[in-house]
């Protein structure tokens, strides 16, 4: 079970590509005291449901690290002690590292098993220069390095990233970044004149491309950098053994300030929720009909075409209810499958990516 708990929407470090709205940045709003005890209730008892006894929890927002090393490490303490006794707690935070402060280091020495972050070429300024913006957030992210926590550094693509891959990898690289998340730029929360920056399903397929060749060209000459599309989309084309997902609608809730209760981290600051925790019990939230039609939506909802793919059985098309649909380019990225599986025709090259998947999976921790 994933719960994201957005302990606040504030946050001022103006990604142009943020999916919470601007309005809703503004206002700082924090979860209070009172529903910490009913997030326990709906993890306990989604987790009997289940039969599971894991929960990843994750601290995000807006910018968690606005708030200080108290309110955070109440928050963590107040939900361990409403969770079933042998309820196991992996810890996540996800920040921009912007707001990091010295206070914060023991909150994440202490509790934090993994810090997600994010770094991208064009969407982050400051004073109307990105590497400004860079040069901060390296200041930020060697001194949380310095911690030991695995971290886990998010991209997302835009327009402006189409032929400027191998400029992003190598500013990537030469950063000392070893963990990398590659993400979609959704239009929920952008306004509309940035909405011109999303790239069609195609021009994602072909940064894809372009990413992987970059990426296991550089580790054939001895240098390695984890890529999460290289690895779970390589999976899917060569028909490897993979972990199935049943979609993140079954066992993915995020926690909004107000108490709104939500199953998609991308629609939750603007849809209405499958619930309130202040007004609905653990299993009103998840029977809710709302919740009910997402589970189903997201497991019988196929582009045509699908059901003849020679991708289908693993395909990464259930990943978001919200992806751009009826493109000359599917939600599956089979272009960028079938670039994979032309390359393996190639038993050299084939080698070399079993290798890098082999070096992947002895990784901390995955960068999904």
């Amino acid at each position: 079970m994933m719960l994201q708990v957005r302990l606040t929407n504030w946050c001022n470090v103006g990604c142009d590509h943020c999916m919470i709205p601007l309005v809703n940045r503004h206002n700082k709003l924090r979860l209070s005291n009172e529903f910490y005890q009913r997030i326990g209730g709906l993890v306990n008892t989604h987790l009997k449901l289940r039969n599971e006894k894991t929960l990843r929890l994750s601290f995000t927002g807006g910018e968690p690290l606005t708030l200080n090393h108290d309110f955070l490490v109440n928050a963590y303490n107040s939900i361990k002690r409403t969770l079933d006794n042998d309820t196991f707690i992996e810890h996540r935070i996800n920040t921009s590292l912007i707001a990091y402060r010295d206070e914060h280091a023991a909150y994440i020495s202490d509790y934090v098993d993994l810090i997600k972050t994010s770094l991208d070429l064009s969407t982050r300024k400051i004073n109307g220069s990105v590497n400004n913006y860079h040069q901060l957030w390296l200041k930020k992210y060697h001194a949380v390095k310095k911690l030991g926590k695995p971290m886990i550094v998010n991209c997302t693509l835009t327009k402006s990233e189409i032929g400027q891959e191998a400029h992003l990898i190598d500013t990537l690289m030469s950063y000392g970044i070893e963990n990398i998340q590659i993400s979609q730029f959704f239009k929920t929360g952008v306004p509309e004149v940035q909405q011109a920056e999303i790239p069609s399903n195609l021009e994602q397929s072909n940064m894809y491309c372009h990413i992987f060749d970059l990426v296991l060209d550089a580790y054939a000459k001895g240098k390695y950098i984890n890529v999460d599309i290289c690895k779970s989309y390589s999976r899917i084309a060569l028909h490897l053994p993979m972990i199935q997902e049943e979609g993140c609608q079954k066992g993915y809730f995020v926690i909004e300030p107000d108490g709104k209760v939500s199953t998609c981290t991308i629609q939750s600051a603007v849809d209405k929720g499958v619930g309130r925790l202040n007004s609905e019990t653990p299993n009103e939230i998840l029977f809710s009909p709302d919740r009910l039609k997402n589970i189903r939506y997201q497991q019988n909802s196929f582009q045509s075409g699908c059901l003849s793919c020679e991708f289908f059985k693993n395909c990464n098309r259930r990943v978001c209810l919200h992806m751009p649909q009826n493109q000359e380019e599917c939600m599956g990225y089979k272009v960028f499958l079938e670039h994979i599986k032309h390359r393996c025709t190639d038993l050299k090259f084939k080698s070399v990516l079993l290798s890098y998947l082999h070096q992947s999976r002895k990784s901390a921790y995955s960068t999904s």
